[in-house]
């Protein structure tokens, strides 16, 4: 259908040409039907999943992955988002190191973390790999040990510690068990 020249004046307003099209046309005519005490809808970012208290990424057709928007991997019961060649990364939907001998899989241009792969550091000059938030380890990228003075790289498996720290976290954890335990046996009342 073409769009049509609608004039102003048919409508009683100014009378300068303006183009109409079917779909404007219809959502014009809708929004006079609408009440004006009616609550107006929360307007939402494009990019933001249209289920109701979402705000994860649209993949495919307004929805994020949780909600069904892109393609599910091909495997049978297997309910991931496929990556590549209809597949999740669990069943062989990723890429291969192109570098010879090497069977890792390819973060970026086809090649592994180990040989370059992945985003470079955003900072000016630097050509390591980024670890997070665009940077690498030593221009604050990654996770830092939860205790307030050490900048030492940590991670969840390691309750969000330094190895040292959680070195010693692990040990003094190991002997409050052990107090606790003592404490519980000898709180037991004796028959």
């Amino acid at each position: 259908m073409e769009p049509n020249l609608v004039s102003g004046a048919e409508k009683g307003e100014d009378t300068e040409l303006r183009l109409a099209t079917p779909t404007s046309a219809k959502r014009k005519a809708q929004g006079d039907a609408v009440d004006a005490t009616a609550p107006k809808r929360k307007k939402r970012k494009a990019r933001i999943c249209k289920e109701p208290d979402c705000d994860k990424y649209v993949v495919d057709h307004g929805l994020c992955i949780r909600h069904g928007g892109g393609k599910r991997c091909n495997v049978e019961g297997c309910n991931c988002r496929a990556q590549n060649r209809g597949l999740c990364w669990k069943h062989g939907g990723y890429t291969i190191c192109k570098v010879e001998g090497c069977s890792k899989r390819a973060k970026s241009r086809g090649i592994c973390w180990s040989h370059g792969g992945g985003t470079r550091c955003k900072f000016e000059g630097c050509s390591k790999i980024a670890v997070s938030l665009g940077r690498c380890w030593a221009h604050g990228g990654g996770k830092r040990c939860s205790i307030a003075t050490c900048r030492k790289p940590a991670s969840e498996r390691t309750n969000n510690f330094c190895t040292d720290h959680y070195a010693w976290y692990s040990q003094h954890e190991e002997n409050v068990a052990a107090v606790t335990d003592e404490r519980q046996i000898l709180a037991q009342p004796t028959q």
